[in-house]
């Protein structure tokens, strides 16, 4: 992957590629810290390794332009998701984000709530699709079902909105 000159590319679906190599993962995250046209992205189903997708976690801080972006289906779980939420707190300019199908549990999503939760975290973000994540993970024996609705009403107080 070239990321040399992204020219006047606006969306880029690599949906469903091998990113298990650190390098490619890397050479798409330098591509999302330089574009300054780049509004949509897809990397579902991608299969990033941890230190790949660190690469990734880390260009959403300084993206410049991307307003939608698409990670389902890339088992974020067990990922570095918590630097990927960390980092998004600094971002200005996402609108739309999919973490479906991510094997997320309550927990992942109370870490979530918890780096978007300041007033200045993230303004832009309208939407976030948390579906198709195992109900069961996120409704078991450790939450109670009321936390889980405390939670949906945390999220509802920020800038977006959780589908399930």
């Amino acid at each position: 992957v070239s990321t040399q000159s992204t020219g006047t590319i606006k969306k880029l679906d690599l949906a469903a590629n091998d990113m298990s190599n650190e390098d490619v993962a890397a050479s798409i995250g330098d591509m999302l810290c330089r574009s300054t046209t780049l509004t949509e992205l897809n990397l579902s189903a991608c299969s990033f390794s941890v230190e790949g997708f660190k690469h990734i976690a880390s260009s959403v801080k300084v993206t410049h332009s991307l307003k939608n972006l698409g990670l389902s289906q890339n088992r974020l779980a067990k990922l570095s998701f918590l630097t990927f939420a960390e980092n998004l707190v600094s971002n200005f300019t996402l609108e739309n984000l999919s973490l479906r199908s991510n094997d997320f549990t309550t927990s992942h999503l109370e870490d979530f709530v918890r780096c978007l939760s300041s007033d200045d975290a993230c303004p832009n973000l309208d939407s976030v699709d948390v579906t198709a994540n195992d109900p069961l993970k996120i409704l078991n024996a450790t939450h109670k079902p009321q936390d889980v609705v405390q939670l949906i009403n945390k999220l509802s107080k920020l800038h977006f909105s959780v589908e399930y």
